[in-house]
């Protein structure tokens, strides 16, 4: 199950239980008979005054009235409103189905969010866009920075690039603008996952040991993502079979998706290291680019 499919599952889930919970409570207030009572008289009133005319309709209307007001006054002594009484949908744009004039409601984005931080913390407590971060932090290197974030958004957040390779050494920021592109990218209701290289390395493994039937599972987690954010690059370690090998088919699979990748090593190392046909994806005139970030660690 996508995050898609597991945010409309949420949305009906929590509306069934909410559901549940109001025809509990309403079935244990029906306890006291007085309140049944009244129930009763109401529903029997409302039929009577659509087969009634004239003078007894009046009546049954006056007397309808009434009852609701007994019901009202009774509920608002238990601390409810007459809202338990009714099935009504939590949201009043999708009737709890998570869909708005064909597309993804705004009940529903909020869950997608929260599902897409759970999943992917690294994106969670950051700018909504990169339009928001305060580029006053980077000193002397603000225009620069300016310009870097003008070409993510540009070309990966609104563009057509599928691979963005942000190289440079530790507390340069390269991580911090690259996770703010794909949370705003996450923001215009996209699928995103961020996971660093050690992370995506054991599941590259796990997907080597898995039984043929669990590895579709396995590989569709990283290859569906609109958007796949890979951090430190670099970092993990070179497994036979696994490491390169995994890399390049998952890097195939997303030609027609994005992915972000932040690395610590420049071009020639990142050949030394994963091979001229991996770089060769990554850096393609038509698909991909790579950003080196300069300057000293802004940490310190």
């Amino acid at each position: 199950m996508n995050i898609r499919e597991r945010t409309y599952a949420v949305i009906r889930a929590t509306a069934a239980q909410k559901r549940e919970e109001r025809q509990n409570l309403v079935a244990r207030l029906r306890e006291d008979e007085k309140f049944d009572e009244m129930l009763r008289r109401s529903n029997s009133l409302r039929w009577d005054r659509l087969l009634k005319k004239g003078a007894e309709k009046d009546e049954a209307e006056a007397v309808l009235k009434t009852t609701e007001e007994e019901i009202k006054q009774y509920l608002l002594a238990k601390g409810y409103t007459e809202e338990i009484l009714s099935d009504t949908a939590s949201c009043d744009f999708c009737n709890d189905t998570g869909v708005y004039q064909g597309q993804m409601c705004e009940c529903a984005k909020r869950v997608f969010f929260e599902l897409s931080e759970q999943r992917s913390p690294l994106l969670s407590g950051l700018p909504d866009g990169l339009a928001q971060v305060d580029y006053s932090v980077y000193d002397g290197n603000e225009k620069t920075y300016r310009k870097y974030a003008s070409f993510m958004k540009k070309r990966m957040v609104d563009g057509d690039l599928s691979f963005a390779v942000v190289s440079g050494k530790a507390g340069t920021a390269k991580t911090y603008l690259s996770c703010v592109s794909a949370r705003e990218y996450m923001k215009k209701g996209n699928d995103v996952l961020a996971i660093n290289a050690l992370r995506l390395n054991q599941k590259f493994l796990a997907y080597h040991c898995a039984f043929l039937e669990s590895k579709q599972e396995l590989w569709d987690e990283l290859s569906r993502p609109d958007l796949l954010y890979i951090d430190d690059l670099g970092v993990e370690p070179i497994l036979n079979n696994v490491t390169v090998t995994y890399l390049y088919a998952l890097l195939v699979d997303r030609m027609d998706k994005k992915t972000i990748i932040t690395t610590n090593l420049d071009q020639l190392k990142l050949e030394e290291r994963y091979g001229q046909r991996i770089l060769s994806r990554l850096l393609d005139k038509r698909k991909g680019a790579m950003l080196t970030f300069e300057g000293e660690d802004l940490r310190f």
